[in-house]
């Protein structure tokens, strides 16, 4: 009867060892599993705080689409309205320059244009180059002028240099745009 006295506790020890070794393999299993709801919790969250930024992201471009046809329009609106029609242009530039130095009480010296054609905007870039004389008050009475003026000015650069009799000449670098013919519309063909 000892052999099956040995036998059987054997079997009692290697039954009692996977008990242990299982306890050990749940006791883990409890641990990473606590630790696993918190890690969940997280991404969770994160995925939801990016749902919420990506959804205000569609409504935001959402918006945006149906303004598009308004936006364009007040485009079209502004190309329209400040941008000379090539045609007239300078004619109406050296109007407008003339008459805001007249008013101002100042005497223009020089009108130089120079141009430039805008690859693909039906634009012309146009550099206007002026030069007048005047007392202080009359020059700052010009710049405002041109700042207040119907017409699309961009101030580029300005010079002082000082004249006689207590006078200023000022050397103005001004761009505009005007608005080339846009090409017409075969007809019949």
């Amino acid at each position: 009867m000892k052999r099956p006295a040995r036998h059987w506790k054997r079997r009692v020890r290697v039954t009692l060892g996977l008990i242990v070794l299982a306890d050990l393999v749940l006791a883990g299993l409890v641990i990473r599993s606590g630790a696993q709801p918190t890690a969940l919790r997280e991404e969770r969250d994160r995925l939801a705080m990016q749902f919420r930024q990506l959804s205000d992201d569609v409504v935001r471009a959402q918006a945006v689409r149906s303004n598009l046809p308004k936006v364009a329009q007040q485009c079209a609106n502004f190309f329209e309205q400040q941008f000379l029609d090539a045609s007239r242009g300078y004619s109406a530039v050296l109007t407008d320059f003339t008459r805001l130095a007249q008013r101002a009480g100042l005497e223009i010296q020089r009108i130089g244009f120079r141009q430039d054609s805008v690859d693909k905007r039906q634009l012309t870039e146009v550099r206007i180059e002026v030069n007048v004389e005047g007392d202080y008050p009359a020059l700052v009475r010009f710049i405002n002028g041109l700042e207040r003026s119907e017409h699309f000015y961009l101030m580029n650069s300005l010079a002082l240099a000082s004249s006689t009799a207590g006078r200023i000449k000022l050397t103005l670098e001004v761009k505009t745009y005007f608005r080339n013919a846009l090409p017409q519309a075969v007809v019949g063909g």
